[in-house]
């Protein structure tokens, strides 16, 4: 009998060590077609993993599933945002459901490097907002899976929390979470444990928690039926401040219910200094301090789109003192007395009280206070400021990091007393507001920042607007100068409306890269990678009518600029710009538009004149792509452009986005070992080809879809005659045909005989021996790529047609020999000069035509940048840009006009010659 029990559980082992072994091998592609079905089939994403695993050892009798790279992208408004990555996800199964049961049970989920992005635009639309609507009631079927966890945990987690409809970001850095609780259980207790090392909260741009470190402890009461969930034992750590939180919150239908409240556990001022930004190090378990705090808040009612819940906060410190051993100051008598109360929900009702604030840096004191009602309908503000703050004094009271160096005085001693209502109806009379607001000889640097000095920053404030008296500042290399006005700054501050400002700047050096990175560049060029969207704020209306020395960015060097910048609606608008750059100068007017920070956009006129090929191919990215052979191109030239397009998120051009057109110029180009024109030479037999020397370039261009086309254009190479038009690709294919009419003279030895052979051919043919014309005209298809270019060549077709012309004018010779009329050669040779006269005056009337237009072209464009300065400044700095684009316009009009009358005159001396051939 024992024997047939050891025989058998030797068989049951036996077979679930296979089972253990093989089953997650035949079922593993079954689970994860399930689970991309399933998820996808219930939300408004895309959600997708690279991989899937499946085990069944570690935990037996259950299954094992892993998700590799686990990653929901949004869609529509959110398309390219990621919402969630996961680097692995497990999720633990039930083993016989997996082999037999219609449905998949989950038993816990596991996260390991989880990143989570959440987004709400200025609309309320949020991007967490996937789940489409249940319709489980009408098919009860529709998912794979149930929700049966006892447990989950997530480990290394990020997240980004941004409500810009709010002004309210949030980060989490490097941490971790788990739950445990039955959620098969209709109601139980769900336990969490949550430690972060890097917490950072902003509130209308500013940061108030930097780096913060947070351990949050909570036990909820879960009612799945009713959706409430209830606060228990709970408490979270910020730093050393203990916070707690009772009360429930319920989603029985789209809004949130509520009946919250908050208070620091602790009544002693330590705790709250270690909130302060660079407080919280080493030394504070040291740190010395007295005084009390009592800080809480509530939030009860109602949330929903049109709904707000009552709320308050309360924060009081009584004189609180501290001071690190190490260091020779304390801060002393901090007392603070504010309340903010909101009764009943209406934003209108909300009531901010700044009783009190009061702090003593050393001997220094600064002391505030506001009063605000009503503060949508109409703001009644009772508030002032004053103080003084040595900066350089702060390293006295709280511990700086190694190479931090702040230093400058902060004079403040402003008051406002009224309603807003005054200020909108111009009753400046019934607004009190004055003072200054003064920063003078401040120096910051850090490890991470370059140094920035302030040597002077004068604000003054009236009941109309707050006048910038003097700005002098540096950051890094760096330089501003500025003066001027800003308007409505109580109404961008209460209501969110439109903040106007006029200013004058000057700079001598202005680093773009550094102020957009934080890094010294210095001559470096600079990492594109480290650049990021520009920003442009949506209610403010900024003119700037600038004078600005030098501009670094990107790898661009710009001098010499001047223009006016206006900052209006998420968009930069460049009016009359002029510069100089690359031994050249630039004048330009057009957009950046940063209205969606996914696809900013641009959109720019420009004439750029007198520019070196080369320089232009090392600087600018897109002449890689508009222009590949200028990589083999010496010489200078100049352009009208119209371009627009897309950035990406490094601030540098989406090329297949790119749209526009424009004309080129240049009176000397040479080309040397381009690829494409070396197969060429090949194919004529003609090694001059190589190298080219082209003089008078003129040529009109577009580009969209990602091809440049360019019109057919005449020039000379090597003495022949060319006719180019044709397209090329960003990616770098070529379609170009080329006619050329070559003089015979200018055949060498060997490409005569390649041409003879296919005349010899073509003799042959028709028994003949005509001779090679003068000039030889080739027509040649370039193809292929530019390092792998095909050409075709229609020399054998070519000869076999002036074989038949040749033939047919022996025949009308031999007949004009016969009949010897001498009035009909004389006819001939009028009619060669009346239609010499007719081709001269041609060449006249296209030529007029052609400098109308450039002409006409020309001064608008200029006249364009003085319609769009906006004030007198910027007038005269877009009057001198338009004169000399206009006389640049003549120019070119002039030359064009000259070279049509020596070519007209050329055309009656041929003629001339010709018929006086003929009379003889």
């Amino acid at each position: 009998m024992m024997k047939k029990i050891l025989i058998a559980t030797g068989i049951l082992l036996m077979l679930l060590i296979v089972a253990a072994v093989f089953v997650p091998l035949i079922y593993k592609d079954k689970i994860a077609a399930k689970a991309k079905e399933g998820i996808n089939k219930s939300v408004n994403a895309t959600v997708n993993f690279s991989s899937a695993d499946l085990t069944i050892i570690k935990s037996f009798p259950n299954i094992t599933f892993c998700m590799n790279d686990f990653v929901i992208t949004g869609i529509r408004e959110f398309e390219g945002d990621t919402l969630t990555y996961i680097k692995a996800l497990d999720v633990k199964l039930n083993l016989w459901d997996v082999i037999g049961g219609s449905q998949m049970k989950i038993k816990s989920v596991s996260l390991q490097n989880p990143f989570i992005n959440i987004l709400v635009l200025k609309d309320g639309k949020a991007n967490y907002d996937i789940m489409k609507e249940d319709t489980s009631a009408a098919t009860p079927s529709s998912s794979n899976f149930k929700m049966q966890l006892q447990s989950y945990s997530a480990s290394d987690v990020r997240i980004i929390y941004d409500d810009q409809s709010l002004g309210f970001k949030m980060t989490i850095e490097n941490a971790a979470h788990d739950g445990q609780g039955d959620f098969t259980q209709d109601f139980f207790t769900l336990s969490t444990a949550t430690a972060a090392s890097g917490v950072n909260i902003w509130y209308g741009g500013v940061k108030y928690i930097s780096q913060a470190k947070a351990v949050l402890t909570a036990d909820l009461d879960i009612d799945m039926k009713n959706y409430k969930y209830t606060f228990k034992e709970n408490q979270l750590l910020l730093n050393e401040l203990p916070i707690s939180v009772d009360g429930w919150v319920a989603m029985p239908k789209e809004d949130i219910d509520m009946d919250l409240k908050w208070a620091v556990k602790q009544s002693d001022f330590k705790y709250l200094v270690s909130l302060i930004p660079g407080a919280y190090t080493k030394d504070f378990k040291d740190l010395k301090s007295s005084g009390k705090i009592a800080m809480n808040g509530y939030v009860k009612g109602t949330y929903g789109e049109n709904k707000m819940p009552a709320f308050g906060v309360t924060v009081k410190i009584d004189n609180g003192m501290f001071k690190y051993p190490s260091l020779p100051s304390a801060v002393n008598n901090v007392n603070v007395d504010l309340n903010v109360t909101n009764p009943d929900g209406v934003t209108d009702h909300t009531v901010i009280d700044l009783n009190k604030l009061h702090v003593e840096l050393g001997s220094e004191p600064f002391d505030a206070r506001l009063h605000v009602t009503t503060p949508v309908s109409d703001a009644n503000i009772d508030g002032a400021l004053k103080g003084t703050v040595n900066l350089a004094n702060i390293k006295n009271f709280i511990p700086q990091e190694q190479g931090t160096e702040f230093n400058g005085i902060v004079k403040a001693d402003v008051t406002m007393k009224g309603r807003y209502s005054s200020i909108e109806k111009k009753q400046y009379e019934n607004f009190d507001a004055a003072g200054t607001l003064r920063l003078s000889g401040m120096n910051y640097k850090s490890a991470d920042y370059p140094l920035t000095t302030i040597n002077n920053l004068l604000l003054t404030f009236n009941p109309k607007n707050v006048t910038l008296n003097q700005l002098a500042a540096k950051v890094g290399r760096s330089d501003f100068n500025a003066s001027g006005s800003i308007d409505d700054l109580l109404g961008y501050y209460l209501k969110d409306e439109l903040l106007r400002g006029n200013f004058i700047l000057t700079s001598s050096v202005l680093d773009v890269n550094e102020l957009m990175s934080g890094k010294s560049t210095g001559a470096t060029p600079p990492d594109t990678s480290s650049l990021t969207v520009l920003e442009v704020p949506s209610n403010i209306d900024f003119t700037m009518s600038s004078v600005i020395g030098k501009i670094y960015y990107d790898n661009l060097q710009l001098e010499n600029l001047k223009g006016v910048i206006q900052i209006k609606e998420q968009v930069i608008d460049l009016s009359g710009l002029f510069f100089n750059m690359l031994n050249g100068n630039v004048a330009m007017s057009g957009s950046y538009s940063a209205k969606d920070t996914r696809k900013p956009s641009f959109n720019f006129d420009m004439a750029l004149n007198n520019f070196d090929i080369q320089q232009s191919f090392k600087t600018f990215s897109t002449a890689k792509a508009l222009a590949p052979i200028a990589e083999r191109c010496s010489g200078s030239y100049s352009t009208f452009m119209v371009i627009s397009g897309q950035l990406d998120q490094h601030m540098q051009p989406v090329m297949n986005s790119l749209t526009g057109n424009g004309k080129l110029t240049s009176k000397r180009v040479q080309v040397n070992n381009f690829e494409p024109l070396n197969q060429l030479a090949s194919a004529l037999k003609m090694d001059e080809y190589k190298k080219l020397d082209v003089q008078d370039l003129n040529l009109s261009y577009e580009f969209e879809n990602g091809r440049v086309k360019v019109k057919p254009f005449t020039n000379f190479w090597q003495g022949a005659s060319a006719t180019v038009s044709g397209s090329s690709g960003f990616d770098q294919t070529i379609d170009y045909t080329i006619n050329l009419a070559i003089p015979k003279s200018k055949i060498p030895s060997a490409a005569q005989s390649a041409f003879n052979t296919a005349f010899a051919k073509a003799n042959s043919a028709i028994g003949s021996n005509i001779q090679l014309p003068d000039p030889v005209k080739v027509n040649v298809l370039l193809g292929g790529t530019i390092s792998n270019p095909t050409v075709k060549t229609d020399l054998a077709a070519q000869g076999q047609a002036l074989v038949e012309t040749a033939k047919e004018a022996v025949e009308q010779q031999v007949v004009a020999t016969v009949e010897k009329g001498k009035e009909e050669a004389r006819a001939q040779a009028d009619k060669i000069m009346a239609d010499a006269q007719k081709q001269s005056q041609q060449i006249l009337d296209a030529a007029k035509v052609q400098a109308d237009a450039l002409k006409k072209q020309g001064y608008a464009a200029a006249d364009s940048m003085v319609k769009k300065a906006t004030n007198p400044i910027a007038k005269v700095a877009a009057q001198e840009a338009a004169k000399k684009a206009k006389q640049e316009t003549d120019k070119q009009v002039q030359k064009i006009l000259d070279d049509a009358s020596k070519k007209s005159q050329q055309v009656l001396a041929d003629a001339k010659q010709q018929s006086d051939d003929l009379l003889k």
